[in-house]
Formats: structure tokens, sequence, C-alpha cells
């Protein structure tokens, strides 16, 4: 899955892709490992551009997972998605 992520050219319709990652996320304990990183720039992306409002969600939903563990913490605040996901909330 994750050498699939890496070769999708944009995230607008790829709503299995975003679901299957937002569920894997949500399983306990989160995964760790090193490649789950690059979900989150595709998970970032997904949530700034997609018009899809499933994946919108999905991707929030992982991201906020993902945001519950210190292993992931930084690299999803140094996407700036914070500041996304804040003006959606306003």
């Amino acid at each position: 899955m994750m050498h699939a992520i890496k070769n999708l050219p944009d995230p607008e319709n790829h709503q299995d892709v975003i679901w299957g990652i937002s569920n894997i996320f949500r399983t306990r304990p989160n995964p760790v490992c090193r490649d789950i990183k690059i979900t989150i720039p595709f998970l970032c992306k997904t949530y700034k551009e997609s018009r899809e409002k499933e994946s919108v969600l999905n991707a929030a939903w992982a991201l906020g997972t993902l945001s519950e563990t210190d292993n992931y913490i930084e690299d999803i605040l140094n996407t700036e998605i914070v500041e996304s996901i804040i003006d959606h909330l306003l």
C-alpha cells in the first residue's frame, strides 16, 4: 500500500485509499512504522484539496489518530495542516 501511495498523482479520486489508510490508523495500538510517515503529506493534501466530503473526513480521522501519539505529531505539525483544520472549524 505504501508503494501505491507514493505514486498517486493526486488524492481527488482516491476515496478507497484514504478510507483504507484511515481504518489502518484507527487500530490499537497505533501502527509504528517508518513508512507511515509517507502517508502524512498525502493525507494533508487530501484534506486541503479534495472536494469529496468522505475523503476529507477520513483524512482528518487518520491525521487525528496519528496525532494521538508522540510518534507522528511533529511530522503532522510540520505540514501546517493545523491551520487548515482550524479554518474549516471556523
